[in-house]
């Protein structure tokens, strides 16, 4: 999820930053696609780059649990690595088909099927949860008062 969070975030941020650019793109006859493909490049990257850098070092800075609740167990060593590797193959597999999924989308969302840059679609104001947490907490924060000052 911090991965798709993370690339989300970089391409609304660089649709908002590069619409000049992307404009240009699409008015010399670009597809949303190729217009975009330079945005959605480096969001994937940099997305992916700490589940890399957790692929680099499994195993030699770090042991993960289940590497070593199996090796505890009593399971060969081989045997743990090999489940290891998979459930790390795995988590980035995911990981990278959730960022590519996401990025897809917010191209697709933010330029239309006319090719036209939507920047009006991208919002900048937080999702309503925020201001509910907000209200919630103060309300909380109300009825401890108005409890210590009736004690």
């Amino acid at each position: 999820m911090s991965s798709i969070a993370v690339a989300v975030s970089y391409a609304l941020e660089q649709f908002s930053e590069q619409k000049e650019k992307i404009e240009i793109c699409l008015a010399f006859g670009a597809s949303r696609w190729e217009a975009g493909r330079s945005v959605a490049a480096e969001a994937i990257r940099l997305a992916m780059l700490p589940t890399i850098n957790a692929m680099s070092i499994i195993g030699l800075i770090s042991i993960p649990g289940m590497l070593t609740g199996q090796i505890i167990g009593g399971a060969p060593i081989m045997d743990a690595i090999k489940y290891q590797q998979i459930i790390m193959f795995m988590i980035s597999a995911s990981s990278a088909l959730g960022v590519l999924m996401s990025i897809l989308t917010c191209i697709f969302i933010c330029i239309d099927n006319s090719h036209r840059l939507r920047i009006e679609r991208i919002s900048k104001s937080k999702p309503w949860i925020y201001e509910k947490y907000r209200g919630l907490i103060a309300s909380i924060k109300r009825g401890i008062i108005k409890l210590k000052n009736s004690l």
